[in-house]
């Protein structure tokens, strides 16, 4: 059964999607000690997903992270 059929089923089940979101907090904590350039990703991705292109803090500062300047830095610089 795919994780979408599951939550379709689980739609009408408060309890089965607190869980749900439960054991998807574990896994995601599993996934950032043991691939923290992936964890980042798949957080943006979330982020984008339920929010569109407005970043908050945090995502921003991953973003951050990940930058390079054509000068090769990494401090962030944008030109108007």
């Amino acid at each position: 059964m795919s994780m979408k059929h599951m939550y379709q089923q689980a739609m009408n089940h408060p309890e089965v999607i607190e869980k749900m979101m439960e054991d998807f907090d574990i896994v995601m904590n599993i996934i950032k000690v043991e691939h923290p350039e992936r964890y980042r990703d798949i957080k943006t991705n979330l982020y984008i997903l339920v929010n569109g292109y407005h970043f908050d803090e945090d995502t921003l500062n991953d973003i951050y992270e990940d930058m390079v300047n054509d000068d090769g830095s990494r401090v962030p610089k944008w030109s108007v």
